[in-house]
Formats: structure tokens, sequence, C-alpha cells
């Protein structure tokens, strides 16, 4: 597939690495650029149909795509698929460590492969994970959250998580995050629990969570204040300072609708009732790590990240970014129209205009 002034048409999916992209078209033609050992250049010379059903992931090194019935992966060094992997069950969905990637059947069963010290190899008597939910990632650990609440941790350095904690008085677990090292989860009563390389523990919530977002190293749990007082806080830190998990105190954390965080700055979203304003805070200087926002940035309906810079999506669809070397990701084309989603490697970004894929 070829692109046209730095623009490709009829997207469907669009999923990256460490330094490369691949976009599968909605007639089932793929287009990869960027770093080729990464994936930039679709290298597997097996022959797949990517029409029908298609998903795409990808870790840090390799991308791997799928139908109902066959996988195909490319990239840097691709391993050989595993062999156990049956057919008769379809793919519900896949994670990735850095350097592994861990199937979850339709049937609820779990299968991992790539770098063992990445989580390639769950290692569980018998061979199987069953009877799992879903599962959540970070840089090396694996956790498969069961259908009753319990959890199994697998991968790479016990510090990062790899060692299951105990749950307290016998609570069960509803959702799970990650950042890079570390995970934290939200229990059945509505706490939070956190483990691996987490610097400062979460606080007692007061209010149900909506979700978490992360850090490289810390976390920010956005609360459901529906029938609460308007001066109510909305959003509650933990984990290490440096990467945002102190929130300032002279910082006005009421009437909050969404948060993200890139590898060390939170920004937040107001309600509409304050214009949709974007602001943020770090435990660093802000501007290192993008967290600087250009003067009054109001009417935001999303925020997208990288490494160390924002893309916020406006309610007009325009795309307005800011942070460390922020390029234009079409470089003689002024059109920032009609922008619906924003996708990220660790070193670019690209973007997906909804009028006409």
């Amino acid at each position: 597939a070829t692109a046209t002034n730095g623009v490709i048409s009829n997207v469907n999916i669009i999923g990256s690495t460490f330094s490369a992209f691949a976009a599968l078209k909605h007639d089932g033609t793929l287009h990869c650029w960027g770093d080729k050992s990464n994936g930039g250049i679709f290298s597997n010379t097996e022959s797949i149909d990517f029409k029908g059903g298609i998903a795409l992931y990808s870790n840090e090194v390799q991308f791997v795509s799928h139908n109902l019935t066959h996988l195909v992966m490319w990239g840097a060094d691709p391993p050989h698929f595993p062999h156990n992997l049956p057919q008769i069950s379809p793919i519900k969905n896949i994670y990735s460590t850095a350097q592994a990637f861990a199937a979850l059947l339709d049937n609820n069963e779990v299968y991992s492969w790539g770098n063992p010290g990445y989580g390639g190899d769950h290692r569980l008597p018998g061979g199987k994970l069953t009877n799992v939910k879903e599962i959540v990632s970070n840089y090396d650990v694996f956790i498969a959250l069961y259908n009753n609440g319990k959890i199994h941790c697998w991968g790479g350095n016990p510090l990062h998580g790899s060692t299951c904690p105990t749950l307290p008085n016998d609570r069960t677990l509803k959702k799970i995050y990650s950042c890079k090292y570390g995970f934290s989860g939200v229990l059945d009563n509505n706490q939070v629990i956190a483990w691996g390389d987490v610097e400062i523990q979460p606080p007692v919530t007061t209010l149900p969570i909506k979700y978490i977002a992360s850090t490289e190293e810390a976390f920010v749990a956005l609360y459901d204040t529906t029938g609460q007082p308007s001066n109510t806080d909305c959003i509650v830190a933990w984990g290490a300072a440096d990467f945002g998990g102190i929130i300032p105190t002279n910082y006005d954390k009421t009437n909050i609708i969404g948060v993200v965080g890139n590898a060390q700055t939170f920004c937040s979203i107001k309600s509409s009732s304050y214009n949709n304003l974007v602001t943020c805070w770090t435990g660093q200087e802000l501007a290192s790590y993008g967290g600087i926002p250009p003067a009054n940035l109001i009417n935001v309906k999303s925020l997208s990240v990288t490494d160390k810079a924002f893309a916020a999506i406006l309610n007009n669809g325009t795309v307005v970014t800011w942070g460390l070397t922020t390029i234009d990701p079409f470089p003689g084309n002024n059109d920032r129209s009609n922008i619906n989603s924003v996708y990220k490697s660790l070193y670019g970004s690209t973007v997906f205009y909804s009028e006409n894929n």
C-alpha cells in the first residue's frame, strides 16, 4: 500500500511498536512505516489475507495480527508461534509486554509466547490458564484476572509485580491498571491496592473509581462524583513524587472529567461548565516533559500522549500539540480538521481522519 502526501486512506486499524507504525486498511492491505527493524516493513514470508475479523497488536519491537483462525507476526526477530495455540477457539484479545504476547481465547484460556523473561511462558502446572476474564501487562509482567476476581502473575522481575499480592480479607479484584513497573487494582469494596515498583501506596478512597491513569511510576484515579457537591475532589494520586504521584496543593482537583499521563506528567480535562480546560502537573519541571499546554487551552474532547508530548483533539476536530519535539505528522499538509483519533509510538505520532479515514 502507498501513501499520498503522507496520507493513507481508508484506514481500519492503526498499531505501533517502539519506532514504527502499521495501518490495516478496509480493503485488507497493510501499510507499514518507520524503523524497519521494529516492524516498519512487512517482513513475514507467509501469505495472509488480512480481510475478515482482523485485529492488530504490537509490543516494543513486533506486530502481530490475526483473523479468526490464523496468526502472523513481523518485526525484530519474530519467535515461532506457539504450536499449542488451538485453532478451534477464536482469539478474543492479545496483550503484550515489551517482548512477549499473551492471547486470551474465546473459551477464556490464555497462551503466551515470546521472551520468557517478559512473560513469554506462563509456566502454570498443566500449561494452561483458564477461566480468565482479562489480562493486564506492564513492561515485563502479565497479570491474569480470573472470573472469580483472583489473579495470577507471571513474567520478569518480582519487583515489577510478577509476585502476586495477598488480597486483604479475602477480597477480590474488579479491575487492574499498570504503570511501567507496577500495578494498581480496584477491590470489590472500591479500595485500591498497589504492587510492584510503586513508591507511595494509594490512599483510602471515598468514592467509586471511574478509571485509573498512569505515568511511568505513578497513578491517578478519577472518581465518579455523580450526586456529589461541585467542590468535591475528582482525582487522587499515588506513586513516585517525581512522576506526578503527589498532586500540588494549589492544583484544582474539582470538576475534572478526564485525565491522562505520559512518561512523567499528568494532564486533566475540566467539565464543559469550565469549557473543557486542560491543565497539567508533574514532580519535575513541567516543560521538560511536555506539561505546559498552550495558554487557555479549552474545548478539548480528548488527549493523547507520547513519552514527552501531548496532543489534544478539540471539539471542532482540530489538533493542538505541545511538548518535546512536536513535529507535524504530515509536513506540507496543513489540514488538521475532522480528526477523530491520534495514535503514537514512543518517537512519533500520526492522526486518523474521521471524515474519510
